[in-house]
């Protein structure tokens, strides 16, 4: 057994077990798509511990135990068998209240629930409804879905990580939610991804980085200015300069109160041209300076929930 740290994260991959039953292993270990990226990752934490996550879109099925987490500045707790999306780039924070097992499974670019019905067609439904308080919406884990886990994570454990299973097991999960799961109960689920142009947001995702500007940004993802300014503003109703300032901030937030790199160090990381300019950007939006959020030792979740 293989244990690897991801973030704050303790991360148990099965690569390598003693028992294994996986006919040959080596040739499955060794192909260029064994999965190393941890599209599944089996998570076991004890009671007191910190985990975080951030990057793609990920499910987090909680099988066991309790935790607190913290999402994009909402706080709430995750009761046993119970899962929760984490969305796009948007960095969670758990503190563990029970001893806990947790599953997560990263979500596919292109995500439909069968053939016939995508997750875009969630979005029909979201038109004149007010979601405001459906962020980290939380669904139960019935019976069936209880099942594939505890059979995924026997095979993930053996040594099956094969990205094309692996992928196959992403999409078996939304025929599960398709079938098992009220479309109100997973239109309150999915809410803070639902848009009627996933492509346009993907292809933002992919492309962002805490230093892009707006004009890098359209370049990237081929638009002129004023028509990336347009679109963005239509898909994501906010202008693109507030978008990059708040999803900067989230990072910087996190590395002030999470990290232990330097203050220059995260200057550098996100583009400031001085310290200076970095405490002043600090003040604008978190109302103090990197010096006073370290030095107070405030609570983090406090903190994140102003």
């Amino acid at each position: 057994m293989q244990i690897c740290n991801i973030n704050t994260c303790k991360i148990i991959y099965f690569c390598t077990p003693k028992n294994v039953m996986l006919l040959y292993k080596e040739e499955h270990i060794n192909c260029c798509l064994y999965d190393k990226a941890g599209i599944v990752t089996d998570i076991q934490s004890f009671k007191g511990e910190e985990l975080s996550f951030y990057g793609c879109a990920k499910i987090l099925f909680l099988l066991k135990g309790k935790i607190l987490h913290n999402l994009d500045r909402k706080i709430s707790i995750l009761e046993e068998k119970n899962f929760v999306l984490l969305p796009n780039n948007n960095k969670c924070i758990i503190q563990v209240k029970e001893d806990a097992h947790i599953l997560t499974i990263n979500l596919h670019k292109k995500m439909y629930f069968c053939h016939i019905f995508s997750i875009e067609m969630l979005y029909n439904l979201k038109k004149g409804k007010g979601l405001y308080n459906t962020y980290a919406y939380q669904l139960k884990i019935n019976d069936v879905l209880f099942g594939f886990l505890n059979n995924l994570i026997k095979t993930t454990n053996d040594g099956l990580r094969c990205k094309h299973f692996l992928e196959l097991k992403q999409k078996e999960i939304f025929f599960y939610l398709r079938m098992y799961y009220p479309k109100q109960e997973l239109l309150y689920f999915f809410s803070p991804v639902l848009n009627n142009d996933l492509d346009f947001i993907n292809l933002i995702h992919r492309n962002y980085c805490p230093k892009t500007n707006i004009q890098e940004l359209a370049k990237k993802t081929n638009y002129s200015l004023s028509g990336f300014k347009n679109r963005f503003l239509k898909v994501f109703n906010v202008p693109p300069y507030k978008w990059l300032t708040r999803e900067k901030a989230k990072s910087i937030h996190y590395d002030i109160n999470i990290s232990k790199i330097t203050f220059k160090e995260i200057a550098f990381k996100y583009g400031f041209s001085s310290q200076a300019h970095f405490s002043k950007f600090c003040k604008n939006v978190f109302n103090s300076t990197p010096s006073k959020m370290r030095e107070e030792n405030i609570n983090r979740l406090i903190i994140l929930k102003k």
